[in-house]
């Protein structure tokens, strides 16, 4: 049984918020400590090449390569996309939907 740990939101926009991560490894690590109750995304972050991605993408990435490799570890937090770039909002919006879909219907022969 998991202990229970206070959750808090987290936004990774640099607005003012409950708790505010810009950098990728902040808000993975965030997420891996099952203490994020609320997650809202940003597509454009900043980026700095191929090597250091900071974008909400990078964090759907993640969190959608746990979930279609049976490996998510954490209860997922409500997530919210406010992206004002059309693109990136679509992409994130993509994978969200995604991530919903297999934790919706998993594949033929596994348990929920």
């Amino acid at each position: 049984m998991r202990s229970r740990r206070k959750r808090r939101p987290i936004n990774t926009s640099l607005a003012s918020s409950p708790c505010a991560a810009s950098v990728t490894p902040g808000v993975l690590g965030l997420l891996r400590s099952g203490r994020v109750e609320a997650l809202s995304l940003d597509f454009d972050l900043g980026f700095r090449g191929e090597e250091e991605r900071r974008t909400g993408e990078v964090v759907l990435q993640w969190i959608e390569e746990r979930v279609f490799c049976d490996e998510l570890d954490f209860e997922l937090p409500e997530i919210a996309i406010h992206s004002s770039n059309p693109v990136g909002r679509q992409r994130l919006r993509r994978a969200l939907d995604a991530i919903h879909r297999r934790l919706r219907e998993p594949p033929a022969g596994r348990a929920t």
